[in-house]
């Protein structure tokens, strides 16, 4: 019986850590790729807070003299149709310095507090490190 008691006692203690450290965690987006001068960062989604999902977003874009950006495609979503509307609305309220070529930001959503960076794909680091060496950055 006394065994039984203290195995329920840690038992209950775990859920409560679990739940305790679930509850502690926020929700957070990390942007990599091209610098915003004014950057804006995406609200979570509900429906992702609810289902417990991350994910990523690379969106490609242009700026234009104003430093608003255009012509604005997604390149990668991970879910699809998840987070895309979060970070197009972002990249439309952010402000960057103009430059003559698209570039790319990625979204990293998490709900986990452990981001892992993804790679930049080869030709989007071309053009980064183009618009590094002709000084856009």
């Amino acid at each position: 019986m006394r065994i039984a008691a203290q195995l329920l006692s840690v038992i209950i203690c775990g859920l409560v850590s679990a739940v305790a450290a679930s509850e502690s965690l926020a929700p957070q987006v990390v942007i990599q790729g091209f610098v915003a001068q004014k950057s804006v960062t995406p609200n979570y989604p509900k429906k992702a807070l609810k289902k417990q999902q991350e994910g990523r977003v690379t969106v490609q874009f242009s700026v234009n003299q104003h430093g608003k950006a255009e012509a604005i495609t997604i390149f990668r979503a991970i879910p699809a149709g998840v987070f895309e509307s979060s970070a197009i609305s972002a990249i439309k309220s952010s402000r960057f310095r103009p430059v003559a070529m698209r570039v790319t930001q990625t979204f990293i959503f998490s709900l986990s507090g452990e981001i892992k960076p993804e790679s930049i794909p080869s030709v989007i680091g071309k053009s980064i490190l183009t618009a590094l060496h002709n000084g856009h950055y």
